[in-house]
């Protein structure tokens, strides 16, 4: 009778360790799922404030010139280019001018005794391809990853070099003008802000879209 009890007891022991270990393992396993899905939230949003943080400054580059100008041609005048009165009748200097339609989006430091906004530059950056999912095409792929920037303990996503730490985001500002008849002024153009994040082929990707007009345009 004693030797049936005792493996009685041993067999509630191990049932019990099985038991206990299920639910730990369990418990675990839901922690990771629920960890990842967070940090799965996090970057979309993050990913989506960039992507239409891309639109938004397109937007500000458009209403400035067209407080700033009243020539029809200069609506969607590239801000980094010189020269405005003169140049903002050649294709070249139009933001999607000429086929230099990707941009990369500079946030940097005022210059010191300058006013405390950050200093917006929206470069052309070539043609190359924002594409995470296969090799880069070109090197200056490089130039769409993100850095984070940091003044006076206030972080920021900028594209400028001087910044050294990277992020998993790459952003491209893609602008395709529709040209009049007369191929100077701009009709309309299409703003598409990609950004991308991950590697291979788990590479996500969020877009937004919109379409800007000329209000000089009759």
């Amino acid at each position: 009778m004693m030797n049936k009890r005792r493996g009685t007891t041993l067999i509630e022991v191990i049932v019990s360790l099985f038991v206990i270990e299920t639910v730990i393992v369990g418990s675990i396993f839901i922690v990771s799922v629920a960890f990842k899905t967070v940090m799965t939230i996090r970057d979309t949003l993050i990913a989506q404030n960039l992507s239409r943080e891309g639109v938004e400054v397109v937007r500000k580059v458009i209403n400035s010139n067209l407080i700033r100008y009243s020539d029809a041609a200069c609506w969607n005048f590239e801000p980094t280019a010189t020269d405005p009165l003169t140049n903002c009748r050649i294709q070249d200097f139009h933001l999607g001018g000429n086929g230099h339609n990707n941009y990369i989006l500079n946030f940097s430091e005022p210059a010191a005794g300058a006013p405390k906004d950050f200093k917006i530059d929206l470069v052309r950056s070539g043609v190359c391809a924002l594409d995470l999912k296969t090799p880069a095409t070109c090197d200056r792929n490089a130039d769409y990853q993100l850095k984070l920037g940091e003044v006076n303990n206030g972080k920021f996503y900028t594209s400028d070099a001087a910044y050294t730490s990277t992020t998993k985001f790459h952003r491209m500002i893609k602008i395709t003008p529709e040209y009049d008849v007369d191929a100077i002024k701009v009709k309309k153009m299409k703003v598409d802000s990609i950004v991308q994040w991950g590697s291979n082929d788990s590479a996500k990707e969020i877009s937004m879209s919109e379409t800007f007009y000329n209000n000089y345009q009759r």
